[in-house]
């Protein structure tokens, strides 16, 4: 891929169409490019030619009688491309938002990416990126371990800020990723589509920065693949929620019920303790707990058999009859 574009500042015999307007501006600026004291008729025959690394803005400016003409352009090589935009158009491509760092309930620490332009993604820290986004003002407002820091920020057009909290109920971060997306964030392909990157971004990123969340998304994927080269009908993925009891279900036993994983035929083929421990043929592959009525809610998320549900409820008592 290349990584640097060719300018010619001065002249008509360019790629682009977009740069023959500075042939015909003042050349006072170009001629400081040149070496010896040349004319401006001489000049006008020559082409400057600046080398530009990829995702580096370059300016040209022009001084003397621009008859309302923009006195400076402004380039960046990106994705193959060579964009042109004057200040006021650059401007107008800028949006500007407001982050405010702080805790969530239950103490929940916040988190906060950069990611684009292209296939990359990075934490934002407090700071400016060059290319990317600008802190263009700082507050803190005292409140205790509520205390918060708000930025007021201009990110750059192709560039996306993407913020949130790890999850309420289990704290992991791809609750917190699908809170702040309403994407799915179970395996690995979701949360790159969560994040808006490809899947290799999205694991070396993960792995670099919350190296037990990635091995979570591994140990799914690991389980997934382990049952169905295990099945002979392959795996599958169901979900389960039960939960907010009445008084007298949980005099039944409701919270120490099970949930049986039963083929089309109605034989059970594995089971998950209240404990959310599997055996048999099925995998958890996430556990949440949620507050509710009653002692709340469980939800699971299982790699079963092909063509098997889940259930929740008492194990059948099994009467043998005598021969």
């Amino acid at each position: 891929m290349n990584t640097t574009a060719h300018i010619a500042a001065v002249g008509f015999q360019t790629a682009s169409a977009v740069f023959n307007r500075l042939a015909i501006q003042s050349t006072r600026a170009a001629r400081a490019c040149v070496p010896g004291d040349i004319s401006e008729k001489d000049l006008q025959k020559r082409q400057l030619v600046a080398v530009m690394p990829a995702n580096t803005v370059f300016r040209t400016g022009y001084s003397g009688r621009l008859y309302g003409a923009p006195s400076a352009h402004y380039y960046i090589y990106r994705d193959g491309q060579l964009l042109s935009a004057t200040w006021e158009e650059r401007e107008e491509k800028k949006m500007e938002m407001t982050y405010v760092s702080k805790l969530a309930p239950r103490r929940r620490r916040p988190w906060a990416f950069i990611i684009g332009p292209g296939d990359e993604i990075e934490t934002f820290t407090g700071v400016s990126i060059p290319g990317k986004v600008a802190v263009i003002g700082y507050d803190y407002k005292q409140d205790g371990v509520w205390s918060a820091g708000i930025y007021r920020l201009q990110v750059a057009e192709g560039v996306r800020f993407l913020s949130g909290h790890f999850g309420f109920e289990t704290g992991t971060f791809v609750e917190g990723l699908r809170a702040a997306t309403g994407q799915p964030t179970d395996r690995w392909h979701e949360v790159a589509n969560a994040l808006g990157v490809s899947l290799p971004v999205a694991q070396e990123f993960l792995r670099g920065w919350l190296p037990k969340a990635a091995q979570r998304l591994d140990q799914v994927e690991a389980d997934l693949a382990s049952l169905d080269e295990e099945s002979p009908t392959g795996a599958a993925t169901v979900s389960i929620t039960y939960g907010a009891p009445t008084r007298a279900a949980r005099e039944r036993g409701f919270w120490e019920w099970p949930v049986r994983i039963l083929a089309p035929d109605g034989q059970e083929v594995g089971r998950v303790s209240p404990e959310g421990v599997a055996s048999g043929e099925v995998r958890v592959l996430k556990r949440e707990t949620i507050s509710g009525h009653g002692g709340g809610y469980v939800s699971l998320t299982l790699a079963v058999p092909e063509g098997c549900r889940a259930e929740h409820g008492p194990v059948p008592i099994k009467i043998f009859k005598e021969e």
